[in-house]
Parts: structure tokens; C-alpha cells; sequence
């Protein structure tokens, strides 16, 4: 996972349990570990990239276009870790 999308995901998650394994296979943990665990699978680069720079509208696309699994938690869990934060 890239650097800049660790930093993004670090300042944007604060509550929560989001695991995300990126394209290379490195995973990361943010939040504070409360609540239901989320795991997301970043699958490309290209989907990484755009989360990078605006998250709320690439998750979605990303997952839409199969670009990002959702291994954990499903899609409420994704939506309960945004709008807590």
C-alpha cells in the first residue's frame, strides 16, 4: 500500500476497525479497534491511486467496478466505519 493513502486512511479513520490489504498484498490496520471488523482488498493499483485522493467516491466505484473486495464486515460495515468518522 502506498504511503500516501496509509497517511489519508490514518487521519480519516479514527474510530473503528478497518484492515486494508493493498494490490501488493501489505496490509494495514486503522482505527481504534472498536466495533466490527472491516477488511477491504484494494485489488490495483489504479483503484489505489484513486482512493488516494478521494476515498468516498473511489470506494465505491472501486467496488462497483471489482477493483475492491470487501473480505469482512460487508458494505454496512464500510458504511458504519465512514459515517462514524
Amino acid at each position: 500500500m502506498n504511503i500516501l493513502l496509509k497517511r489519508v486512511l490514518d487521519r480519516l479513520v479514527r474510530t473503528g476497525n478497518l484492515k486494508v490489504t493493498g494490490p501488493k498484498g501489505s496490509a494495514v490496520v486503522f482505527g481504534d479497534g472498536s466495533g466490527e471488523p472491516v477488511h477491504m482488498h484494494i485489488k490495483t493499483a489504479h483503484a489505489e491511486r484513486a482512493i488516494t485522493f478521494d476515498p468516498m467516491l473511489a470506494v465505491p466505484e472501486a467496488y462497483m467496478d471489482g477493483e475492491l473486495d470487501i473480505l469482512e464486515g460487508g458494505v454496512l460495515g464500510v458504511m458504519r466505519i465512514a459515517f462514524q468518522n
